[in-house]
């Protein structure tokens, strides 16, 4: 497959519910597309998955695609509060819920017993980790599940086959809970969850319950904040450049030092490559990353001419040291739909018909020459033109095809390709980058750079190669999970049997920071920052006669903890909390074993 067929091949996947209505294709030979990496030689077809993680920018000529392309065909939609932070709303799924509504096409559609349902659907979650249900006509017996970080995975459903009518909310139900591969993504609101999905076969966007004996209510919209554990997209100003980025942290850091990625990694024979910079669509793929240390690639990876490969969500240390980044967690890829602030629909565009087609958009668009701003493909999947000037002419216009969103830029689609040309070989040398990146034109009539980490550092460097910091928009693509000033991770850490530790100067009082089943993990709320300060106000003096200390203080920790009834009823969640660092005596015993103070890790180092 040439490139040009390549990345059409790829356009068309992410504008399939555009392209469905017009056989007219877009003009291919006029898209461009560029993107940086160490070890691949130019002239190679790329499946574009810069980064392959949250957001993916396909720069294909001025259009810019949202999502992941090439694996499953999970889609970026919806319309989630976005907020300067991660969000942490307390939620538990156990309890009886009743299937209230789904989206299909633009519309709510509520589940109504004699019109769309045979009888009630309803599911019963467990707190022992099981649950059953019904579909309205067939029962569904008891199946396991976990609830965790927002999603929802599942065994197998056993279910009866009856026959009903009408049946279409069993259609609908089955077809979600069909979706076991990636997971599915729950984000609640009160005595409501909506459910996403992406094995739908287009049948739905969402469903929706409410728990039992809540009110019967239509929603309007989708908004909700996120759900307990997952990132948001926040926007940040850099010196003039707008930074976008996965984040679990308030602010934006100097410098990240833990990051999230999902990822597809390959390892052909010189250790497992994470892949952040794209991957080379061929038997076996191909790509160019970091090599990450203490990865385990076995039972979820393929296998072909002596080259592994698979998708995982990997918590890595950052930036890459030699070449390297260690690994402190791993687990299934999971790719959550997520609000991605620059790809929502312009404002100016909410109520506008927008039925043309991409072939009618991208002729119109190539027809107005200095007036192209350049097209790109929303959140919903709405192709926009940008235009310099007065938008409403080419308003009308295109609205005897079947209307349009077009909005006004200041930037000409040329003038946005000179600084994409101008840019793309001085990125190369951007050690902040570590030669992954993507570049691209997109929305606003700026340049998107991604690149797998969105830092303070990254942003300044690749400012410094611009004269105006408006003309670009940097995109990071890793959840960024704790920062360098006073973390955990300035603290040696180590892994082994899949669990992180802290190396302190008393071996045998090693501390757990992450563990794959919970063990040795402090409980949700004992690490808090207020909790532990305050505890070593009044106590201080205590703690440092009963283990021999000088100096004792409250320093981030920002590792896992559990939350749950316990028994065996958890779950194990990341937290931005703290722990205590104590400075011993150099004859002081140290102690025999991970040492726990009113609930609170103690590391210990000598005087």
């Amino acid at each position: 497959m040439n490139e040009h067929n390549e990345i059409a091949a790829v356009f068309n996947q992410g504008l399939e519910p555009v392209m469905d209505q017009t056989p007219e294709p877009p003009d291919w030979e006029s898209l461009q597309f560029e993107m940086g990496s160490t070890a691949q030689g130019a002239g190679r077809g790329w499946l574009i998955a810069a980064a392959a993680a949250l957001v993916v920018l396909v720069g294909v000529g001025s259009v810019a695609l949202l999502g992941r392309v090439g694996g499953s065909d999970d889609a970026v939609v919806g319309d989630t509060v976005t907020t300067s932070a991660a969000q942490d709303t307390a939620f538990s799924i156990v309890g009886r819920w009743v299937f209230e509504s789904w989206q299909e096409g633009d519309e709510q559609i509520m589940v109504e017993v004699g019109e769309n349902a045979a009888g009630e659907p309803w599911l019963e979650f467990g707190a022992d980790g099981t649950f059953t249900g019904s579909t309205g006509c067939n029962g569904i017996r008891s199946t396991d599940y976990e609830f965790s970080g927002g999603f929802l995975t599942h065994g197998q459903v056993v279910q009866q086959m009856m026959g009903c009518e009408p049946n279409r909310a069993e259609e609908v139900l089955d077809a979600m809970l069909g979706n076991t591969p990636d997971g599915i993504e729950v984000i609640a609101d009160g005595d409501r969850m909506e459910w996403y999905g992406s094995n739908l076969e287009g049948m739905t966007k969402s469903i929706t319950f409410r728990r039992d004996g809540a009110p019967l209510g239509e929603r309007t919209s989708t908004t909700a904040p996120a759900a307990e554990g997952q990132p948001v997209f926040a926007v940040y100003d850099v010196g003039g450049v707008e930074v976008v980025t996965p984040t679990m942290l308030a602010e934006l850091p100097e410098q990240a030092t833990r990051v999230r990625f999902m990822t597809t990694v390959i390892d052909s024979g010189n250790g497992p490559e994470l892949c952040l910079g794209g991957v080379m669509d061929s038997l076996p793929p191909q790509c160019s990353g970091p090599v990450t240390e203490g990865l385990n690639m076995d039972g979820w990876s393929e296998e072909a001419s002596g080259v592994r490969w698979g998708e995982q969500t990997v918590v890595v240390t950052w930036p890459p040291v030699d070449g390297a980044v260690q690994v402190e967690s791993q687990s299934d890829a999971v790719f959550p739909s997520i609000d991605y602030p620059p790809g929502r629909l312009p404002a100016e565009c909410a109520g506008i018909d927008t039925g043309a087609g991409a072939g009618a958009i991208n002729s119109y668009a190539n027809s107005l020459g200095d007036a192209n701003g350049g097209l790109y493909v929303t959140n919903d999947g709405t192709l926009v033109l940008q235009v310099v000037g007065d938008p409403e002419p080419h308003r009308e216009a295109l609205a005897a095809q079947g209307g349009a969103c077009v909005i006004e830029v200041t930037r000409t689609e040329a003038e946005q390709r000179r600084i994409q040309d101008a840019l793309a070989p001085l990125l190369g040398d951007v050690p902040e980058l570590v030669q992954n990146y993507a570049i691209s034109t997109g929305p606003g009539g700026r340049v998107d750079i991604s690149v797998p980490v969105a830092d303070q550092a990254v942003a300044r460097a690749i400012a410094s190669l611009v004269d105006d910091p408006t003309a670009i928009r940097i995109v990071g693509s890793g959840v960024l999970l704790s920062a360098d000033a006073g973390t955990a991770s300035a603290l040696e850490t180590y892994v082994v049997g899949g669990n992180v530790w802290i190396r302190t100067d008393c071996p045998a009082a090693d501390d757990i920071l992450r563990s794959d089943i919970g063990d040795g993990l402090p409980e949700k709320g004992q690490t808090d920052k207020e909790r532990v300060e305050t505890l070593l106000v009044g106590g201080k003096d205590a703690l440092l006669e009963s283990v021999g200390g000088l100096a004792a203080e409250a320093i981030p920790r920002r590792g896992q903890v559990w939350a749950g009834p316990g028994d065996g009823d958890y779950t194990i969640e990341e937290a931005d909390d703290y722990q205590i660092r104590v400075t011993q005596k150099p004859d002081a015993p140290c102690p025999a074993a991970p040492y726990s103070w009113n609930g609170i890790p103690v590391l210990f180092f000598r005087g």
